[in-house]
């Protein structure tokens, strides 16, 4: 069983980071975090 986890940032707009971690079956769930006051922005799947 292979994971991935990669960090990507986008700084267009919002400043923000997204964890996207590839499970073994290929699918990617994505979370994203933003200076926000509960830190989470979103479904992080944008």
């Amino acid at each position: 069983m292979n994971y991935n986890v990669e960090i990507r940032q986008d700084v267009i707009g919002i400043l923000h980071t997204f964890l996207v971690i590839t499970d073994a079956t290929g699918i990617e769930h994505g979370y994203g975090f933003a200076p926000e006051q509960t830190g989470l922005y979103g479904s992080g799947n944008s």
